[in-house]
């Protein structure tokens, strides 16, 4: 067979959990996308296979535009003091998070109010543009 395979120069894809699926780019950058239905428990297996991978360092964009956030208030905190004991064996970056559904962006909301000494470079976007230029300055 000859040519480029199709999956050639592009980031292998890893899923932490059912719905989210993550790569790192050309730029470091550790680009997440979640689809359907998102719980805690797979959001907390999303964070805890960043770290396993080494990468709770890089920055980090989380395209969450056709996700369901199924979390509560008390989701939100666990969430919050997980990546708070995570981050501070393995580093801290900016985190940008793009929701449209008003439920999904008050909550990443939450999260940040929540998470601001932890996790300080966590911001929510409703724009996937705007959240790249955020992470690129």
């Amino acid at each position: 067979p000859d040519g480029p395979s199709p999956s050639e120069g592009r980031p292998p894809v890893n899923e932490s959990a059912p719905g989210i699926t993550f790569s790192v780019d050309a730029q470091g950058v550790v680009r997440t996308t979640m689809r359907g239905v998102i719980s805690a428990a797979d959001l907390g297996a999303h964070v805890r296979a960043r770290a396993d991978a080494h990468l709770l360092h890089a920055p980090q964009l989380v395209d969450a535009r056709e996700a369901q956030l199924a979390l509560t208030t008390e989701d939100v905190r666990s969430l919050a003091a997980l990546v708070g004991r995570l981050r501070s064996t393995g580093g801290t970056a900016r985190t940008a998070f793009v929701a449209q559904q008003d439920f999904a962006y008050g909550m990443a909301r939450m999260y940040a109010a929540l998470g601001v000494r932890d996790d300080p470079g966590f911001a929510v976007f409703r724009s996937l543009d705007e959240a790249e230029s955020w992470l690129r300055e």
